[in-house]
């Protein structure tokens, strides 16, 4: 969710990240544990890596011209070459080669892969 977003009771969260940022979300929420619920989405969620080539759909658009969000699945990272682009912005443009992680319902998910 963006910074202006509500978390509500009852709300189901994911946590991506390395194993040590998954480690520090887990310490910093030990404090609220009987909020806390493990797994048990309803919805089946998956985190996938496509390498774009030039008929992919997201190739040489810009993130905010995809509407990935109204589509159940987020941009989580991409890989350019040697570098890692974390929470690319709204500008990013991707580009053939492009190794992009995505994260959503398997049912969206699966017309951008």
């Amino acid at each position: 969710p963006s910074g202006d977003e509500c978390i509500y009771p009852g709300d189901k969260l994911l946590a991506v990240g390395t194993k040590d940022q998954i480690a520090s979300f887990k310490e910093i929420m030990k404090e609220h544990e009987d909020i806390i619920e493990e797994g048990g989405a309803d919805v089946e969620f998956s985190v996938d890596w496509v390498t774009l080539n030039d008929k992919s759909y997201l190739t040489g658009k810009l993130l905010r011209e995809t509407s990935m969000r109204h589509s159940g699945c987020m941009v989580i990272s991409v890989l350019r070459g040697e570098k890692i682009i974390t929470n690319p912005k709204p500008d990013f443009r991707f580009e053939v080669g492009d190794s992009v992680c995505l994260a959503g319902e398997k049912s969206s998910l699966s017309w951008f892969v």
